[in-house]
């Protein structure tokens, strides 16, 4: 599941959210029903603050959230545009998304960076800022793993990564 708490700045204590702070796989009472979130395990929220993504660990995917500016409120991305996954149906079709650990997003908002380390790769997802949709190129540039994979490139030093940051100036990803 996923779920929204407010923050108060002055103190950092935070409440939960009631209606739709709450998205979940299973029928989890107060919760709206998520889709592909089995083992939701990592959050990030974009540079504009208009999407939230989500790597979920056992569900082999990428989820793609919009988010209210007001009140925090998430709502999944329709159809492919809000999912990238292995095998789902309703999903984009990933190259190397086994059980995401790591995600991070550009400062341009324009990608979004997976680690995944039962690939051994590393994801390069196209966000289009206008709708915070993800995509996955198929041409080479999509993905990055440590053993030939069609679609992929080919990197080293890439087994198990886990993790993944982008520097403040934009220039480089870190796994």
């Amino acid at each position: 599941s996923i779920t929204t708490f407010a923050r108060d700045p002055s103190n950092g204590a935070l409440s939960q959210t009631s209606g739709t702070g709450c998205l979940a796989t299973v029928s989890t009472p107060g919760c709206q029903p998520g889709r592909a979130m089995k083992g939701a395990d990592v959050v990030v929220v974009s540079p504009d603050g208009k999407n939230v993504y989500v790597g979920a660990f056992f569900g082999n995917a990428a989820l793609a959230f919009s988010r209210s500016r007001a009140t925090g409120a998430l709502t999944q991305l329709p159809g492919r545009s809000g999912r990238i996954a292995a095998a789902i149906a309703g999903c984009a079709s990933d190259l190397a998304m086994r059980n995401p650990e790591g995600l991070a997003v550009s400062g341009d908002g324009k990608n979004v960076y997976v680690a995944a380390p039962l690939s051994d790769a590393v994801d390069v997802l196209a966000r289009d800022p206008a709708t915070g949709a993800l995509t996955q190129a198929t041409d080479g540039t999509g993905c990055l793993t440590s053993k030939p994979q069609s679609g992929c490139a080919t990197a080293r030093a890439l087994r198990g990564v886990d993790a993944v940051a982008i520097s403040a100036d934009d220039r480089n990803v870190y796994l």
